[in-house]
């Protein structure tokens, strides 16, 4: 019996996780509708976090350090919803 043929790792999952590009940006729904978001999250409750205030000091940084960098950002931002910025760069810009 003949074994398998070998397959490349990133057979499985193509696209960007196995390193192709990106596809152009196009309209996306939010993560959470916006009528669940101002129901849930009055705007007295919100704080809006600018993805270079965390991210211009960590440009040499891992991807693990850069998460933690958020990580402890957000633990200190007092308010109960948290928006990104949609005019901020990516978070993870690499």
């Amino acid at each position: 019996m003949r074994s398998p043929r070998p397959l490349p790792a990133d057979a499985p999952c193509p696209g960007p996780i196995a390193g192709a590009p990106f596809p152009q940006p196009t309209f996306a729904t939010p993560a959470v509708p916006k009528e669940f978001w101002d129901e849930v999250c009055p705007p007295e409750d919100r704080a809006v976090v600018h993805s270079d205030e965390i991210n211009a000091h960590m440009l040499t940084a891992s991807a693990a350090q850069l998460t933690q960098a958020w990580v402890d950002h957000l633990a200190r931002v007092p308010a109960r919803c948290i928006e990104i910025d949609p005019a901020s760069n990516q978070i993870f810009d690499f």
